[in-house]
């Protein structure tokens, strides 16, 4: 999850543009025979094309998921705020309301973009591997699990139930078992699979749904509570221009929120 300008400069890649052609048939060389004439891709060509991206994959640097880890894990400490507030019965008050408006939303972008721009990719790398599909189809069947379960929240806290701590544990377990699976399964898959422009291109869809208003909130929930490796580790994927932005003004602001009462 990045900001439009926070893809690692290191993985971009140039190709170059279409050739020219002249103004004028005296300009342009025709084809003249069926033999130069475009033609549909043969199962060949197809070959060719796979085994280039193969050849890509295995050629690469391995891909960083520094940013994935630490969204993941902000997502899990969040889940403990909100646990720990319904056991203090401060379930109700304004800053833990706008901390779990927060969750939602950074669960929502972080899904949706998975969906349309990750998984898609990771598909189209591993056609005709039944098994490496199969787990694909398990992490959008485990998206659609959790909207009944983040609905049986908000319907808990907006009632405030007396089995809101119940409703929330089965959060904490869903989705805690939805990271681990993508963790120990997907990203060795992507890894395996995709090349680190596969992985840019949904880094950069994920910096396009945040905008800029969207990463100077991201940021600093991703870096609160880290600890230094951590931290490290996740600025250290972006560009400088984005700590300094998060050091002198996002964190600042998020901190005045004071999310979940803290």
């Amino acid at each position: 999850m990045s900001h439009p300008a926070m893809t690692d400069p290191s993985h971009s890649r140039g190709h170059p543009g279409p050739r020219g052609v002249g103004s004028s048939a005296e300009e342009a060389e025709l084809p003249t025979r069926d033999s130069e004439l475009p033609h549909p891709p043969t199962g060949r060509d197809r070959s060719l094309k796979k085994g280039t991206h193969t050849m890509a994959v295995a050629q690469q640097a391995p891909i960083n998921f520094a940013v994935m880890y630490a969204t993941h894990d902000a997502f899990r400490r969040d889940m403990r705020r909100l646990a720990a507030a319904v056991a203090a019965g401060r379930s109700q008050s304004p800053e833990v309301r706008d901390g779990w408006a927060n969750f939602k939303h950074q669960l929502h972008v972080h899904h949706t973009v998975e969906d349309s721009d990750l998984w898609p990719r990771v598909a189209a790398a591993v056609a005709g591997r039944p098994a490496d599909q199969k787990l694909l189809d398990e992490m959008e069947a485990e998206h659609a699990q959790l909207d009944p379960v983040l609905a049986s929240v908000d319907d808990g806290l907006a009632r405030n139930t007396p089995d809101l701590a119940d409703r929330v544990a089965e959060l904490i377990r869903v989705l805690g078992d939805h990271m681990k699976h993508e963790e120990s399964e997907a990203l060795p898959l992507i890894q395996d699979a995709c090349t680190t422009k596969d992985w840019d291109a949904f880094r950069g869809a994920m910096a396009r749904k945040q905008g800029p208003k969207g990463a100077a909130v991201y940021f600093p929930w991703i870096t609160d509570e880290q600890n230094e490796t951590d931290r490290k580790a996740f600025l250290d994927t972006m560009p400088a221009p984005v700590k300094v932005l998060n050091k002198l003004f996002w964190e600042s602001s998020y901190k005045k929120r004071h999310l979940w009462g803290i």
